[in-house]
């Protein structure tokens, strides 16, 4: 569990490094098939969120995902309780558009309270990636 001081380096850290990915160099393979790009990687090693790749990749054959080429992923604290959050995904703008997943996060320690990335054509990646 991340401390506040620690949550908050990391914090700092990621919102400093992941505009600076822009494309990638390597590609690497979900267990569960989906392809994720070097911001991403960075992004789940640095906040140690694999958890997240692991839903995006557990609903794409699910009714409402299934199909949708470009899907926003977007993880949302809670602002009453930082350890609950949000994770949905919108097949264009949140919170404009139509939702295509909705979870739950009963605890957490991710460090920002807010953050949006892209899956399209089953790879996930950085907005500064695409």
């Amino acid at each position: 569990m991340a401390t506040k001081q620690n949550r908050e380096q990391i914090e700092h850290d990621l919102k400093i490094n992941l505009p600076s990915f822009t494309g990638t160099c390597k590609w690497y393979r979900h267990w569960l098939g989906t392809l994720y790009t070097d911001g991403i990687q960075y992004l789940c090693d640095k906040a140690e969120c694999y958890w997240l790749l692991d839903i995006v990749g557990s609903v794409q054959a699910e009714p409402g995902v299934k199909g949708e080429s470009f899907q926003v992923w977007r993880i949302e604290l809670d602002k009453d309780d930082l350890s609950k959050a949000w994770v949905t995904a919108w097949n264009d703008t949140p919170n404009e558009s139509k939702c295509l997943y909705r979870q739950r996060i009963e605890y957490t320690d991710f460090p920002m309270t807010e953050y949006e990335f892209y899956h399209i054509d089953g790879v996930s990646m950085l907005k500064s990636e695409y």
